[in-house]
């Protein structure tokens, strides 16, 4: 059985290549809508999907080779697993978090998203 690890992965938004990743995720959310009728003996709901959307955030370390960017922006985004899958799709930038530890360590970035359109897992 083939697994995906942790030791590997990339985030490209916008043409540009996210440096220093240390970790991403994503949520893919179907829409739910009641669908239940009057038709006797009626004593289960039904559910039928809608649409769909995904969402996540991702981290990286900032440093001076790669500007940061503020939530607002939309692009083309890659996601990739080891092994080279990729997972791709229009994404919007909702939220910018920095960090700086005063114990001289890495300043650390988390930005989260959501899907502007079709997600795709190649």
């Amino acid at each position: 059985m083939a697994v995906f690890t942790g030791q590997a992965g990339d985030v490209a938004v916008a043409g540009g290549y996210v440096a220093n990743v240390k970790e991403w995720n994503m949520t893919i959310d179907v829409d739910i809508h009641d669908s239940t009728v009057f038709i006797p003996p009626a004593v289960w709901r039904t559910k039928e999907g809608g649409l769909l959307t995904a969402s996540g955030s991702f981290s990286c370390y900032a440093d001076t080779a790669v500007d940061l960017v503020l939530p607002g922006i939309t692009g083309a985004a890659t996601f990739t697993l080891t092994g080279a899958q990729t997972i791709t799709g229009d994404i919007i930038l909702t939220n910018f978090t920095i960090g700086v530890d005063v114990g001289g360590g890495l300043s650390e970035v988390t930005y989260t998203y959501e899907s502007t359109g079709v997600i795709a897992i190649n």
